[in-house]
């Protein structure tokens, strides 16, 4: 009994050790998810980009500007010059807040009156949102009490009350109710839409490998481009009818609109189909059986999508080589451009980068599945 239990595991070690997939998973998937979840994955918020409408560019006025220039959790954003450019500033996803300080600040400051403050927040992303305003309800009573620590207006009484010198009033924009439903509906739209595109498709092509059916269709006149395009096509119908349902879900069980350009969300959603079925096709060229194939997909895009896409926490919070490997991932530019189309209701000039970024992922993805693909077909 035990030589039959010791040449089992002999046997089982050999085995994993003349895989180099089963190898890889085993050795590169424990460190790579140690990785991703130890340094990437971040409920901290900081980097917060904040920008400045002056409009009394007093002393007093520049004092609470400077704040936000010395606090660690706020960068520094741009100085603003009209409300039109605040508000295009947020609806572009520029900035995560904009202070407003009124034209008077400075005078009602020495006259011993109240001035009011504004604090516009972008409410697309929940957690900046939220701890945003946090921020900077504790930042603006710290500076009021440091300004005037006793205010005190007398009562009927004769007790005095404090008052603080400064009329601090958040707003925040898109998602006033900081839901969490209308920060996740996108990026759950992304997410799904890779797992049954790129997943799909890998699986799909890869089946037919297993069984044989390849070697016909590698015997067929059909070009490889020829191929690739019949392949895309059905997955390109099946997960584009996907998104509308899941769209159609989000406003009526969610209560999550679409403020911008459905057309616009089409389309984007299009160039990004393209491009997870590019990555799946590419898959299916590297791979042979339908396991390495799902590994393979998993690890590559599905996870990334997940931890480093910006769909759950925020790219800014990452370190910078864990940011530089999110420029890879499409779903980092469609979770973008779908956030500014679906909550902050941009338009077309705000999310052209993101197309052209993933139009580009598509052409080369599915350019390299052809070319592999022919290549594949003339070996035979």
């Amino acid at each position: 009994m035990k030589l039959e239990l010791r040449a089992m595991i002999r046997k089982e070690f050999r085995q994993v050790f003349r895989d180099p997939h089963t190898l890889g998973i085993l050795l590169l998937v424990p460190m790579m998810l140690l990785v991703l979840f130890g340094y990437a994955i971040s409920m901290d918020v900081d980097n917060i980009v904040v920008g400045v409408l002056d409009n009394d560019k007093s002393p007093e006025s520049r004092r609470i500007t400077e704040l936000f220039r010395v606090l660690d959790a706020f960068s520094p954003g741009e100085s603003l010059l009209s409300p039109d450019e605040a508000e295009e500033a947020l609806v572009d996803g520029r900035l995560n807040a904009v202070l407003i300080i009124p034209p008077e600040f400075g005078r009602d400051m020495e006259a011993g009156r109240i001035p009011s403050v504004q604090l516009l927040i972008d409410g697309s992303n929940v957690l900046v949102a939220s701890t945003t305003q946090g921020y900077v309800d504790a930042m603006f009573f710290d500076l009021s009490l440091r300004l005037n620590t006793e205010w005190r207006v007398p009562t009927a009484d004769g007790d005095a009350t404090f008052t603080p010198p400064i009329d601090f009033r958040p707003r925040t924009w898109f998602n006033p109710e900081l839901r969490s439903t209308v920060f996740l509906i996108p990026g759950l739209i992304a997410f799904i839409m890779v797992i049954t595109a790129v997943l799909s498709t890998a699986l799909s092509v890869v089946r037919e490998k297993e069984k044989g059916t390849m070697e016909m269709l590698d015997a067929s006149p059909l070009s490889s481009t020829t191929l690739i395009i019949g392949k895309t096509i059905p997955f390109m119908v099946i997960s584009m009818l996907e998104t509308v349902f899941i769209l159609i879900a989000g406003r009526f069980l969610f209560g999550v609109e679409i403020s911008g350009s459905i057309s616009l969300l089409l389309g984007i959603s299009f160039l990004f189909l393209l491009s997870c079925l590019g990555i799946g096709l590419l898959i299916s060229t590297v791979v042979d059986t339908q396991q390495s194939a799902f590994l393979l997909a998993t690890i590559s895009i599905v996870l990334p999508t997940m931890i480093l896409s910006g769909f759950i926490y925020p790219i800014r919070n990452m370190p910078i080589p864990v940011q530089a490997v999110t420029f890879l991932i499409p779903a980092r530019y469609f979770i973008s451009a779908e956030r500014a189309l679906m909550i902050r209701g941009a338009g077309a000039v705000s999310i052209w980068p993101q197309s052209v970024v993933l139009l580009g992922f598509s052409i080369v993805t599915l350019g390299i599945s052809s070319l592999r693909l022919g290549i594949r077909r003339r070996k035979r």
